[in-house]
């Protein structure tokens, strides 16, 4: 037996003599470089996982694949077929994926293939408007797990506005007094274009202190007094709500009373 090793090449020559001592028949076995995969592609993105497919090589196309997975959850794997799901991903990460081809004897590999991924971002949580007044309000939120490059503030209403933030809680200021908004966050991946599940709010702004409410309240019965103050009451809780406390007056009138 005789083995030649170069340019990355591994010969096996199996020398046979026979009667004929000028006759020799050699057979070659051979452990070639394979080649590399194409079309790299990850698809099915979510937060923790997605599915990394590839082509195979033409000609020699290996024993098998050796994927590596570089980032906050590195991990390496190896698969005999064209494609994995590669899960316990970080949300809003970074990933790098590599694809190497394996030759049958384990030594020789073709040249790596690699894509990078952001994964998706996670959803905030606790959305909140506070603050509120005729013409603006403060808007915070809980972080999610994982990581996260920005907030996307989508605000629909009268007067509308798109905000980008790096924290989480934004003063939203040129709001109209009256007026119903719907406020929406999403988190964005420092890529600027992979983006979580998006959560909203909706809030309706306080009313200037020059506006006037009337109220028309119609019953088929009589009330006493003690039933007037208790939806006085309920009345004033309710108004406080959109007017700010202190700034109005209730005038009761036209209440017919139980003899």
């Amino acid at each position: 037996n005789l083995t030649v090793l170069e340019n990355a090449l591994r010969f096996l020559c199996s020398i046979k003599k026979f009667s004929n001592p000028a006759s020799v028949n050699i057979s070659f076995f051979s452990h070639l470089v394979p080649g590399p995969i194409t079309k790299l592609t990850a698809s099915n993105i979510t937060t923790s996982s997605l599915l990394l497919s590839w082509t195979a090589p033409s000609g020699n196309a290996g024993s098998y694949y050796r994927v590596e997975v570089s980032g906050p959850t590195a991990q390496s794997l190896t698969v005999s077929t064209s494609s994995v799901q590669i899960t316990g991903l970080t949300p809003g990460s970074n990933y790098s994926l590599q694809v190497i081809v394996v030759a049958a004897n384990n030594v020789n590999v073709g040249a790596p293939v690699s894509i990078t991924i952001f994964t998706v971002p996670g959803s905030i949580t606790n959305l909140t408007a506070s603050n509120i007044t005729t013409s603006s309000l403060l808007l915070s939120w809980t972080a999610p797990s994982g990581n996260v490059g920005s907030y996307r503030v989508e605000v629909s209403g009268p007067t509308a506005q798109t905000l980008t933030v790096s924290t989480s809680s934004v003063e939203i200021t040129g709001l109209s007094p009256g007026s119903n908004y719907s406020l929406q966050v999403v988190a964005v991946a420092a890529d600027s274009v992979t983006v979580g599940a998006p959560v909203s709010v909706t809030v309706l702004t306080r009313f200037p202190v020059t506006a006037r409410l009337q109220l028309l309240v119609q019953s088929s019965t009589q009330i006493n007094y003690s039933e007037q103050n208790i939806f006085l009451q309920e009345l004033n809780t309710i108004i406080q709500k959109y007017v700010d406390a202190l700034k109005f007056n209730i005038t009761v009138k036209g209440i017919r009373r139980k003899n």
